[in-house]
């Protein structure tokens, strides 16, 4: 069992239930704050909030670094049909195409647009998802049907031997 699921685990139920007791006792009024001050309003309500707050910040850049080089590594891959060990200037190419991307996209209308585009860029694949569900059906009902006819053949089989078997027995007899 992987350890960093638990801690994920911890991690979001102590924010989520400690924004939810907070909100839900109206110790502070996060609804009315901004996606992005969320985080940060739920930790000054708690002991040492600087501290907290600032290991948080870490911990998303890491997040958020940690993403970016997985997906330069993967791009540069896709770019250099399959190899192991993408050259850094394309995975440089890449990065930087990604971040000017991103701080288009965020210095234009901020989270919303970055959200509009990932559900514009995502809708393409709903409809590949769609067409595999189709498709699954499709040959689960291939296989049952295929699975159908053997249990049938091997039924006609046994009676046939059955009944050869009592034919021999009465010519025995």
């Amino acid at each position: 069992m992987n350890p960093m699921k638990n801690v994920g685990f911890i991690w979001f139920s102590f924010v989520g239930g400690t924004a939810i007791s907070l909100e839900f006792n109206d110790i502070i009024n996060l609804s009315a704050l901004t996606d992005e001050e969320m985080l940060i309003g739920m930790l000054s309500t708690m002991p040492v909030s600087t501290l907290t707050s600032i290991v948080s910040i870490i911990l998303i850049a890491v997040f958020f670094i940690t993403s970016a080089d997985s997906a330069t590594f993967v791009l540069g891959m896709h770019s250099t049909n399959g190899s192991n060990n993408p050259p850094n200037r394309i995975k440089f190419v890449w990065g930087l195409a990604l971040s000017v991307t991103a701080m288009a996209l965020l210095y234009s209308g901020g989270l919303q647009a970055v959200q509009n585009v990932m559900i514009i860029a995502a809708f393409p694949f709903s409809i590949i998802l769609l067409l595999m569900v189709f498709l699954l059906i499709k040959s689960l009902r291939f296989e049952r049907t295929r699975t159908d006819v053997k249990q049938r053949n091997e039924q006609r089989e046994l009676t046939a031997i059955k009944k050869a078997a009592r034919q021999t027995n009465e010519l025995e007899v």
